[in-house]
């Protein structure tokens, strides 16, 4: 019971107003923060006029899954290439993480170049060969166009949010980060 008769100083009056304005400060700026993340997120998932990241990035995995299927004809299904590209297709479909998608997606274009190489080294068929000039020009296709999406816009002008002051300094002390730009 001591330490409440401070609150009923007028020293403990201001210690305990400053404390309320602090918190309501730091939750507010949480609030706020998220509900702006959420909005860039949501261009992630959902994209504008149907035209999202997630999509993008699910149609880069299928057209991996399309490489992949034409390697196996011309290299042994335990071949690094293969797995490589397999492993980083799987990772990139389940992942709800941003930071680990754009990663994965960088991956997934390095991975799909090396099995490339590695098929262009075969003798293919003339279908295949077209085949595989298709799926390379669909990758690039959905990586210009993840690099140019809404999505992109709206997380640089989070982040520039997330940067200054005081959006900076509170946005860490609330653990609010970055949005990662997709390249």
């Amino acid at each position: 019971m001591g330490k409440l008769k401070f609150l009923n100083t007028r020293g403990g009056a201001v210690i305990a107003a400053v404390l309320l304005v602090a918190l309501s400060v730091l939750f507010g700026s949480h609030r706020s923060l998220s509900a702006l993340y959420d909005k860039v997120y949501y261009l992630y998932e959902t994209g504008e006029g149907g035209f999202s990241v997630r999509a993008d990035l699910d149609a880069r995995c299928r057209e991996a899954n399309n490489l992949i299927t034409i390697a196996e004809k011309y290299l042994s299904p335990d071949s690094a290439e293969i797995k490589a590209l397999s492993a980083v297709v799987s990772r990139l479909a389940e992942t709800k993480d941003l930071d680990e998608a754009k990663e994965l997606n960088r991956l997934l274009g390095e991975r799909a170049g090396e099995l490339e190489e590695a098929i262009w080294e075969k003798e293919l068929s003339d279908r295949d060969i077209s085949h595989v000039t298709r799926i390379a020009t669909e990758l690039d296709s959905s990586l210009e166009k993840i690099k140019n999406s809404e999505y992109n816009v709206q997380a640089g002008k989070f982040n520039n949010i997330l940067s200054g002051f005081p959006a900076g300094f509170l946005g860490g002390l609330t653990a609010i980060r970055p949005a990662p730009i997709f390249k």
